[in-house]
């Protein structure tokens, strides 16, 4: 799982946690083509400061381990 921070163009700061896709395999709906480089979120929130910000990805870690 990685974690990222993210200015918010709404002001502050968005957390995300997810996967990194890489790209580059089949299409898994069987059409024609590859899938492109991707970050999969799996859980996001948004915080005032980055402080928050640090705080919230402490939590999504003690979650997600």
């Amino acid at each position: 799982m990685e974690y990222k921070i993210t200015p918010s163009s709404r002001g502050g700061f968005t957390v995300s946690a997810g996967h990194v896709h890489k790209g580059g395999e089949p299409n898994p709906t069987g059409c024609p083509g590859v899938t492109i480089p991707a970050f999969i979120v799996y859980e996001s929130c948004h915080c005032d400061t980055r402080r928050e910000a640090a705080a919230a990805i402490e939590r999504m870690k003690k979650k997600h381990h």
